[in-house]
């Protein structure tokens, strides 16, 4: 009895130690959290070494026979200085003093152990392993000392200090250790430099923590002030955009507001009245996120049109929205221009398609009257043949004409016009029938026109030959398209054509050839007793 209470203070200073070295861990544990590098990582592993080294020194206290309990303890000793000077060397960016640790804290275990099971002088290890650990100790205060202004935190020299002392103060352990005086009001500095030492990193880790927020801030603050557009954050805790919270430096430019001015505004403060949109948030409150037009309207009250993307967030459970306004004054001046341009060159292609079918009508009535003076019925099949032909061009120009698009035809419409206009030519509108199916098409003019004589031809060709003594008939053209070709297909159900009429091919179905050549495709010739057949395949 008399005994323990003779080791009492020793023991309560141990104690000490070992509390506050735990509540120093369980800080730095909850630091590692929030703050990931690796100066953190190697102070955590070094100070865990701390706390297991006073849960050996308390055992040691308490039952000092134990066997394993110097090993342990001046393992965790050199656990502890080598991370701690590890983590401390990482301070400059080193990057490679993990693995040195590792080996040397190996090395310095195998030693001790090895040492302890040998039979060992057990002061002179001790010895032996406090000089070393204090002469660490000190070197580890030398990085604190060195980056002090990088760190920009009281905590580094007081860290740097702490560390010289703690250093110093185990240099003196053989000497103090035996004393029973010394001993206890050496335990009680140590626990004291280790507090201030874990006190000070603490606060370094908090300095570093502010400064990394300050950085981001500026950052932040840098990129939003940066951009181009006008950038407004606005509280959308209602049902409607309230006042804005920031703004950046762009939307005070083209407002003209001051920023002291713009915060005590909302977004209806800027929005012109005469904006039929004005104040309609319905589409953020329908998805929390929108793409907007409104016209702001200036300090100064010019007008500005921008289009405003806004975005819905939560932040600190306040919901806000960020809005990000662009000036299209330049993009509408364009987009005017443009459409002015679009409109001269429709009116110019107009004029030029109707200038172009009234010349061509020209030629068709100069070959009608010239019809009507020949004698020879050849010579008047054959002009009648080649109006048909000038007016199937002069047709496409004015479906040209009066198209929106001013580039294409619809096919269909086209074939129908042209079939009916044939079937009038040769004084058949009562007796045959035209059918027109299949699907819409549209054409541009290099392939309307070659496709146009070759109806011409085809058409022709049914209306002069197929239905030779007979009243009644039927002439269809199907139209349909595959993935990869056209297909276009002229039929009637006349007295047929024999297939080997070909052979002495007239100058139409020469033209037919011809044309269908020029398309890249082909034409395919299907006839009987019951009608004829011609089909026109056209590659995509």
């Amino acid at each position: 009895m008399n005994n323990f209470v003779g080791k009492l203070p020793l023991v309560t200073s141990i104690l000490l130690m070992g509390l506050s070295t735990i509540l120093l861990f369980t800080v730095f544990l909850i630091a590692r959290s929030n703050y990931r590098d690796r100066f953190s990582s190697y102070w955590l592993i070094g100070w865990a070494f701390y706390t297991a080294r006073s849960g050996f020194e308390v055992l040691g206290a308490l039952a000092p026979g134990l066997p394993g309990l110097t090993s342990g303890n001046l393992i965790s000793l050199c656990g502890s200085a080598v991370f701690l000077l590890v983590a401390a060397s990482s301070l400059g960016r080193s990057r490679r003093g993990g693995r040195v640790a590792a080996v040397a804290f190996f090395a310095a275990s195998l030693v001790i152990a090895a040492s302890e099971a040998a039979g060992f002088d057990r002061p002179s290890l001790i010895l032996v392993v406090f000089l070393v650990c204090g002469a660490i100790q000190i070197l580890t205060g030398i990085p604190f000392f060195l980056y002090r202004a990088k760190l920009r935190s009281f905590g580094a020299p007081l860290a740097a200090l702490s560390l010289f002392l703690l250093g110093s103060l185990n240099l003196t352990y053989f000497w103090v250790r035996p004393d029973p005086l010394l001993a206890p009001l050496a335990y009680q500095l140590g626990t004291f430099l280790r507090t201030a030492l874990g006190i000070a990193v603490a606060i370094i880790l908090f300095d570093s923590s502010r400064e990394e927020a300050r950085r981001s801030a500026f950052r932040y603050q840098a990129l939003f002030n940066s951009l181009n557009d006008g950038v407004f954050i606005v509280d959308f805790s209602g049902r409607h955009l309230g006042k804005f919270i920031e703004v950046n430096d762009q939307a005070t430019a083209y407002l003209g507001y001051s920023m002291e001015e713009l915060l005590g505004m909302g977004a209806g403060d800027i929005e012109a009245p005469e904006d039929p949109l004005r104040g309609d948030d319905s589409p953020l409150l329908a998805a929390d996120k929108a793409l907007l037009h409104r016209i702001h309207v200036t300090k100064r009250g010019e007008r500005i049109p921008v289009d405003i993307s806004i975005q819905v967030f939560e932040l600190d459970g306040r919901r806000l929205a960020i809005g990000i306004a662009r000036d299209v004054r330049d993009r509408e001046a364009s987009e005017a221009s443009l459409r002015e341009a679009i409109g001269e060159r429709e009116v110019l292609l107009r004029e030029l398609h109707h200038r172009v079918k009234n010349n061509l009508q020209i030629i068709v009535s100069l070959l009608s009257l010239q019809t009507e003076t020949m004698k020879d019925p050849s010579c008047i099949e054959a002009l009648k043949d080649s109006r048909a032909r000038v007016a199937s061009i002069a047709l496409v120009h004015e479906l040209l004409y009066s198209d929106r698009s001013l580039a294409t035809i619809d096919l269909k419409a086209y074939a129908e016009e042209l079939a009916k206009s044939i079937r009038s030519s040769r004084g058949q509108d009562g007796a045959i029938a035209i059918r027109i199916d299949g699907q819409d098409l549209r054409y541009d003019i290099e392939r309307a026109i070659p496709v146009g004589l070759i109806l011409v031809e085809l058409v022709t060709n049914a209306f002069k030959y197929a239905f030779q003594g007979r009243s009644r008939g039927i002439v269809r053209i199907s139209i349909d398209r595959d993935p990869d070709r056209d297909s276009i297909c002229v039929e009637d159900d006349g007295i047929g054509m024999p297939t080997d009429s070909r052979d002495g091919k007239t100058l139409g179905l020469s033209l037919v050839d011809m044309l269908s050549r020029q398309l890249g495709g082909r034409v395919e010739l299907s006839s009987s007793g019951e009608g004829t057949s011609w089909r026109l395949v056209i590659p995509r």
